[in-house]
């Protein structure tokens, strides 16, 4: 069962006891949150990498429902890579 990008980012903000806004911070809309969070947005790279931070867990998270796990681990070790482009 593939669970949406969305699901695990609210599921996750539940179990932190966060609110949208409190995850969202001065970063995103609360809006375009919700509308993640529902499956009528996928997030931005840069916004995916902001939630994966907030919520302590790596990006590749977002991605272990898949079924090529080649693709997992890849987005593993990309992980740091992708963080130092974000935040240069």
């Amino acid at each position: 069962m593939n669970i949406s990008i969305g699901t695990k980012i609210k599921s996750l903000r539940l179990q932190k006891k966060l609110s949208q806004s409190e995850l969202c911070g001065n970063f995103m809309n609360r809006v375009v949150l919700s509308r993640i969070e529902n499956g009528k947005a996928l997030p931005s790279l840069e916004q995916l990498i902001y939630i994966a931070e907030k919520l302590e867990v790596p990006v590749s998270y977002f991605f272990s429902d898949l079924k090529d796990t080649s693709c997992i681990n890849n987005a593993e070790s990309f992980s740091s890579i992708i963080k130092e482009l974000f935040y240069s």
